[in-house]
């Protein structure tokens, strides 16, 4: 039975002990001040949306999802997603595999070139429940090794997904002789199954002095070359697989690889919560103009809660947040709303968040912004889900007025 306990921050203590089941009897309401803050919680409704659009976009472009549970690492949200039919799911390393599977995911995707032994024999651990398959990447012929020799110790065959990677980028093959040298090796190899062939196409993006004015079109252009020419020299199955496809350039991947008569496998996760800041900004769904209604747009479902514990100065405030609560790697959390004592929002637009501390947030207010005074609860958009969920084990999920329904547990 999972309960709360001294982890379970933003819950009252009252709750230590109780049955993550029962929480909804409880009837909790974040907006009323029934948890302590600050608190990071997550919308149902949101969350349940995202999960069906996603669905329904894959749906129509002819590709499977396996996304990439590791934004959440939350079995109950993994398992939602594999009840929306999802491929299976994709992740970083054992661990996260068995987190995975013990929401629901029958097939697993490691996104990863994987050498450590303890986590190999972690994953064929896996491999050998018969309802699990467990597909690793592979980018050289001495990591193919590494997977051969624990195979061989394991007794069980490995299934790979050799990948595609961008010069100064992290992982993957950088040209298409070294693609098709190791394709052929895999596909010579007693020990591995040749799947198909991975790329990742988000950290294009992020690579300074591309040279290009659309690094990451060019890049999901390139790999589409390539694998066609590995296909062209039968080095790939004309069957086979092709994943790609993070939560940015998953239209690009559909839109360059959807004649290839591949099995393509998108691996975007950060869909599921989407976010107020960097998702907002750069998702497919709203580059590609795909929200003229409300519904075809993904919903932010995270929000932090915060006090305001300090106006030291007219233009200032100090809210009772930080690093150990938000992240900020991609952007700094964005003020929302103030939160009336009866649980009424009053949106704001005039103050943003200029510095984190461990414990304390900075807040700066524009001069035609209304001031906020101490004991003022506020509410904060954030940026790039990954590393905000990772600071919360117990989630309050709420629904539209703010009533706690239950906690998601997560395991970062």
């Amino acid at each position: 039975m999972r309960t709360l306990d001294l982890a379970a921050k933003g819950w009252p203590r009252s709750l230590w002990g109780t049955p993550i089941e029962s929480i909804a009897s409880s009837r909790l309401n974040v907006a009323k001040g029934d948890l302590p803050l600050p608190v990071l919680t997550i919308s149902r409704n949101a969350v349940n949306h995202n999960i069906a659009l996603m669905k329904q976009w894959c749906a129509s472009h002819g590709a499977r999802l396996a996304p990439h549970v590791k934004t959440s690492l939350a079995p109950e949200l993994i398992r939602r997603q594999m009840e929306a039919d999802a491929w299976g799911a994709t992740v970083s390393n054992g661990r996260q595999a068995r987190v995975a599977v013990v929401g629901g995911a029958r097939r697993v995707l490691v996104a990863n070139e994987v050498v450590d032994q303890s986590d190999l024999e972690h994953l064929f651990a896996l491999m050998a429940d018969d309802h699990v398959s467990v597909t690793l990447f592979v980018d050289s012929k001495d990591g193919l090794g590494i997977l051969e020799a624990a195979a061989k110790r394991s007794g069980q065959l490995v299934d790979v997904l050799v990948e595609i990677g961008a010069p100064g980028g992290r992982t993957g093959v950088r040209d298409e002789s070294a693609l098709c040298r190791l394709l052929a090796a895999v596909d010579a190899s007693p020990r591995a199954n040749l799947a198909g062939i991975s790329a990742f196409e988000g950290i294009v993006s992020r690579i300074a002095d591309q040279g290009s004015a659309h690094p990451m079109r060019d890049f999901v252009w390139r790999v589409g070359d390539m694998v066609e020419a590995a296909l062209h020299k039968g080095y790939v199955p004309a069957t086979g697989l092709m994943s790609a496809g993070g939560s940015v350039g998953f239209d690009l991947v559909v839109e360059r690889f959807e004649s290839l008569n591949q099995t393509l496998v998108l691996r975007s996760g950060c869909y599921l919560t989407h976010d107020h800041g960097f998702y907002e900004r750069v998702s497919p769904l709203r580059r590609r103009q795909q929200v003229a209604v409300p519904a075809a747009a993904l919903q932010p479902a995270l929000e932090l809660w915060a006090h305001v514990i300090s106006v030291p100065e007219a233009h200032l405030a100090i809210a009772s947040f930080g690093k150990r609560d938000a992240n900020e790697e991609a952007d700094r959390p964005i003020p929302l709303a103030v939160v009336t004592a009866q649980g009424d929002r009053r949106p704001i637009t005039g103050w943003t968040v200029d510095r984190l501390w461990d414990q304390h947030a900075r807040l700066i207010r524009d001069p035609d912004e209304p001031s906020v005074k101490v004991g003022d609860v506020m509410t904060f958009g954030v940026s790039h889900p990954c590393t905000a969920l990772d600071k919360w084990r117990y989630i309050p999920e709420i629904d539209a007025s703010s009533n706690v329904l239950t906690a998601v547990e997560t395991f970062f």
